[in-house]
């Protein structure tokens, strides 16, 4: 993984999924205009109720979303976005305030682009929506497949589906096999499985007695990686793929937005 010293704006904004295909004037108006910022770990990146003044691009690290209660309960999830992936986008088009926190898991580093320069460049060019709204309809969709799949999955199928995911997207392979080092609480995973605390005690020590994973302290090394897959038909989040424009599809074609070719150099 890169430094986030690194990071080039100029680079990271040419090679984008999105912004490669924005015309080279009004790149040039998002390099001049975007900035990098670095949150430590625990650091909000933006607040609840906020109205966002910038997109945020992710460079490197772990983003949770955060929504306390007036009780005191804080129920948290992460955003699953990696490297080119956007933040805050729904709200930026629709000018409404973020619901929840959100909050850097890991030492996180994001291009931040202010607003209304977005909005002054698709106020002039509005075909250049469509790629944006390839991404959203791509987020919607992953949303209703998991959904779906959750309904008709048994609390362990459901826990060891999270717990692969999280392996994929954020582990590191250690002596002992793969570890998930993102302090998460029995509490916040009751929350993004829709399951009880009790339910998800009972199914890790489940896994721990197979010997399957090793769980303390808010990380939990996957022993038997392998093993674990077999015992569920394997469903990635599909809300994953949020900047990936890989291919044309008709809302692109609709707007005569063609899918350039990076070079064969350009190792994002």
């Amino acid at each position: 993984m890169r430094s986030p010293h690194q990071f080039n704006i100029h680079h990271e904004i040419e090679q984008h999924s999105i912004f490669r295909l924005f015309p080279p004037r009004a790149r040039e108006a998002l390099i001049a205009a975007a900035f990098i910022k670095h949150y430590r770990r625990g650091q909000k990146v933006m607040d609840a109720n906020e109205d966002p003044p910038h997109l945020i691009i992710v460079l490197t690290g772990i983003i949770f979303v955060e929504l306390a209660y007036p009780d005191g309960r804080k129920l948290t999830s992460p955003t699953w976005d990696q490297h080119g992936d956007m933040l805050a986008l729904i709200q930026i088009f629709t000018g409404t305030p973020i619901p929840w926190d959100f909050v850097a898991r890991t030492q996180t580093s994001l291009i931040l682009i202010p607003k209304q320069v977005i909005l002054n460049i698709l106020a002039k060019l509005p075909q250049l929506m469509a790629p944006f709204m390839n991404v959203l309809c791509e987020r919607l969709h992953g949303m209703a497949v998991q959904n779906s799949h959750a309904l008709i999955q048994r609390p362990r199928e459901r826990l060891i589906h999270l717990l692969l995911n999280l392996a994929e997207r954020y582990g590191s392979i250690t002596a002992e096999g793969t570890l998930i080092d993102l302090r998460i609480s029995q509490d916040e995973m009751s929350f993004m499985l829709s399951l009880s605390r009790q339910s998800i005690n009972k199914e890790l020590k489940g896994l721990s007695e197979q010997g399957l994973i090793q769980h303390a302290y808010g990380t939990i090394t996957i022993l038997q990686i392998e093993a674990l897959k077999t015992l569920v038909q394997k469903i990635p989040y599909p809300l994953m793929q949020q900047s990936g424009l890989g291919k044309s599809t008709p809302l692109l074609q609709a707007a005569g937005i063609e899918i350039p070719v990076l070079p064969q150099a350009f190792n994002p």
